[in-house]
């Protein structure tokens, strides 16, 4: 059935960030724990790339992405710390129209919004928060995916986009990325967050048949949960409604972490929060926080997931490695099941092509050969089975050593010879030295409708009763035609 699709989540790296000297030591324990043959087609990104969106943050990124996998396509989603927090007055006076984004058409500014995003397409809005993200996505991430993806769709809205992969040997997937941190320009609580119902709309290119039939995965920074009460509901009901993506994976809280739910038991929703891979929380005090991970995960061509949440830890004699995080199911072999796949039944064996053309011809062969003609027997031709009528030969076995030049020259004596004893017509090929067989006669002596008779038998009792293959198909062919 072919390879599963092999990915590398990683998420909250904070490029940038503090502390830029133990990073270079968790990138070589990242690389250390890598395993043998596992790697990745993909590298899914969940967010805060780097610590406050600045155009060398993005730039050091890309060299530590040049130590990992150069193969792999790089699929990335916003978050909170890769936009450019505004710092004068009036670009937060701004903003501050968001606070009333759940009033929507209700509050003419939020409408004046709605109208530029969505029916002007307009994103100058958001696109200042957004410009070095964007600018480094179509720099060294965009090439990568013209070049080996299917096909994608990028949003006006920025960081929203639908990718399309069907990668050789690997179960086809569609990736769809959404902005969840456009609304996180400053501190805000869980729970007042907020998407637009029409993100996941553009993102597939103004239709939901890019979804129709696909595996696919939905990738956000934030979790749902720090969702607002208006936007909660519009996420499970046209963004995330069972079954339309097979996961959504994010990250954001810096902890691994895995969800199944089933609301009211209606079908099942599953998201994947991965570890910060570089989370150093209150760095330079007591209370330092060395939250690293990330996570392997594959799906098969059932459309099942499993993945191997990778923590870091400091074993007793001080040094620290990543190691299957002990908090999840599964272990270092199996992973954990995040979605069972369905099973795909085996190939049916390819089974010979039944054709009539044969039954046919066998047919004809017994309705033009199974009768003979005695002609004038009570003044017309009069045709009768040929196995009622035939009066068997005697037929004397001869050598397969026979020299034609001289058989001419002495027929008689030759025959007389090479008589090797007498056979019935049935038994010529099972007495024989091999499946080749010549009758001698005279004009007139039966040979043709010996031969007749042969075919008949061999279509009516089955060739295996002449010695001959079970497959086998006479042919009655007049040399004389030829």
């Amino acid at each position: 059935m072919g390879e599963p699709l092999r990915w590398l989540h990683l998420s909250d790296i904070h490029m940038g960030c503090r502390g830029e000297e133990y990073w270079h030591h968790i990138t070589e324990r990242l690389l250390e724990s890598v395993p043998q043959g596992k790697t990745p087609d993909l590298i899914f990104i969940t967010g805060d790339i780097t610590n406050s969106g600045q155009k060398k943050q993005y730039d050091q990124f890309n060299d530590f992405l040049k130590k990992l996998f150069d193969d792999a396509i790089i699929i990335p989603v916003p978050g909170n710390h890769d936009l450019v927090r505004p710092t004068k007055r009036w670009d937060i006076a701004k903003l501050s129209i968001l606070e009333n984004f759940s009033l929507g058409d209700d509050d003419p500014d939020i409408k004046e919004l709605n109208q530029e995003l969505w029916e002007n397409e307009d994103p100058s809005f958001f696109t200042p928060l957004f410009a070095n993200y964007q600018a480094w996505l179509e720099k060294s991430i965009l090439p990568t995916w013209e070049r080996r993806a299917k096909s994608f769709i990028l949003s006006h809205f920025p960081g929203d986009f639908s990718l399309h992969l069907d990668l050789p040997d690997r179960p086809p997937l569609t990736v769809v990325g959404l902005n969840s941190s456009w609304r996180h320009y400053g501190d805000i609580e869980a729970g007042k967050l907020e998407l637009f119902q029409q993100q996941l709309f553009f993102a597939l290119g103004g239709s939901l048949n890019g979804l129709r039939g696909r595996n696919a995965l939905l990738l956000m920074h934030h979790p749902p949960e720090w969702l607002s009460s208006t936007s909660l509901p519009i996420f499970r009901e046209r963004i995330y409604p069972p079954n339309q993506f097979l996961a959504c994976l994010h990250g954001h809280i810096h902890q691994g972490r895995s969800e199944t739910t089933s609301i009211s038991g209606g079908e099942s929703r599953r998201y994947f929060q991965s570890h910060s891979l570089f989370g150093l929380e209150h760095y330079g005090t007591p209370r330092l926080s060395r939250a690293f991970g990330y996570t392997w995960g594959e799906m098969d061509h059932g459309g099942g997931i499993r993945v191997w949440p990778m923590k870091y830890y400091l074993k007793g004699d001080g040094a620290g490695k990543f190691i299957y995080d002990p908090d999840f199911e599964g272990d270092t072999q199996t992973g954990m099941v995040l979605r069972e796949g369905s099973k795909i039944a085996a190939p049916p064996p390819l089974e010979e092509p039944k054709s009539t053309e044969i039954p046919s011809y066998c047919s004809w062969v017994l309705q033009t050969f199974g009768t003979v003609s005695l002609i004038g027997a009570g003044g017309a031709d009069l045709r009768m089975e040929l196995s009622k009528v035939y009066v068997p030969l005697r037929i004397s076995q001869r050598s397969n050593q026979i020299d034609f030049d001289q058989r001419k020259e002495r027929p008689g004596k030759v025959c007389q010879d090479q008589n090797e004893g007498e056979v019935k017509l049935e038994e010529i090929f099972t007495h024989g030295q091999g499946r080749h067989a010549a009758l001698f006669g005279d004009p007139g002596s039966g040979k043709t409708t010996a031969l007749r008779k042969l075919l008949h038998h061999c279509l009516t009792t089955g060739p295996s009763s002449l010695g001959l293959v079970g497959s086998t198909v006479p042919l009655f062919l007049r040399l004389r035609r030829f």
